[in-house]
């Protein structure tokens, strides 16, 4: 019997009211990994929430 591997699940932050990608926080991100500010809000005024897929 053999198993299926799990495709990536792709995780994004997007505003709620407007659907823009945040963009990573330039001074925290490295290489390896991307940071992003939780505290931060849209330009339209929205906030950035996680949207995930499977």
């Amino acid at each position: 019997m053999t198993r299926k591997r799990k495709e990536k699940i792709k995780i994004d932050f997007v505003c709620e009211k407007c659907g823009k990608k945040q963009e990573p926080d330039k001074n925290k991100s490295t290489e390896q990994w991307k940071v992003f500010d939780c505290h931060e809000r849209c330009e339209c005024g929205g906030k950035f929430v996680m949207k995930i897929e499977e």
